[in-house]
């Protein structure tokens, strides 16, 4: 047995954010600060450009607790990226995300620039397809309403031009970005800063 596997996966997450809240009040002033899952934690580090504070296994209930820790991470960016929600609707658990992602886009400074990435597509068979499309419709909606938000369509920059899962972007799990992925999502987010 792992003996990661004895630490219940709360503590483990406990950990994980603490550690995060640590690193994130010992860095020097950066371009933006990343929020969001392992997708996003995938995007790396650069150390003056970019602190990532994406986190492997995080929904949308738990960044929305997570803020306050990277309030300071938050106000020392000249923008925030954010892409949340995969793990909620890998887990089904989307009944009431678009309350949480309103939560989450109000926890950070109005005046602060946002560039906010739909949910991506996903081949993995618990994704509910339709669901996460009504979901992005709103993050699109919220993004269009709110100054200073960006909005990055990950579903066209994923699907082929039949709107079905390019896999030459996605690692074998059809979650997770391959390096293509990466590259193509790293390329909307530069357009998108200001």
């Amino acid at each position: 047995m792992n003996p990661i596997d004895l630490v219940p996966k709360a503590l483990r997450r406990a950990q994980l954010v603490l550690m995060r809240m640590r690193f994130a009040r010992s860095v020097r002033p950066h371009r933006v600060t990343a929020l969001g899952d392992s997708i996003t934690h995938g995007l790396g580090n650069d150390a003056d450009a970019v602190l990532n504070l994406g986190l492997h296994g995080e929904t949308t209930h738990g960044l929305l607790r997570s803020l306050p820790y990277y309030e300071h991470s938050v106000a020392g960016a000249s923008a925030v990226l954010l892409m949340i929600g995969t793990n909620d609707a890998w887990q089904n658990q989307t009944e009431g995300i678009e309350r949480r992602l309103e939560g989450i886009i109000q926890a950070i400074p109005a005046d602060k620039p946002v560039i906010w990435s739909s949910i991506p597509p996903s081949g993995h068979w618990a994704f509910n397809l339709r669901r996460v499309a009504a979901v992005n419709r709103f993050i699109q909606s919220v993004a269009e309403q709110r100054p200073n938000t960006a909005f990055v369509d990950t579903w066209a920059l994923f699907t082929d031009e039949r709107g079905f899962l390019n896999y030459d972007y996605f690692l074998s799990d059809r979650v997770h970005l391959s390096p293509a992925g990466y590259r193509r999502w790293t390329k909307a987010l530069k357009d998108a800063l200001p």
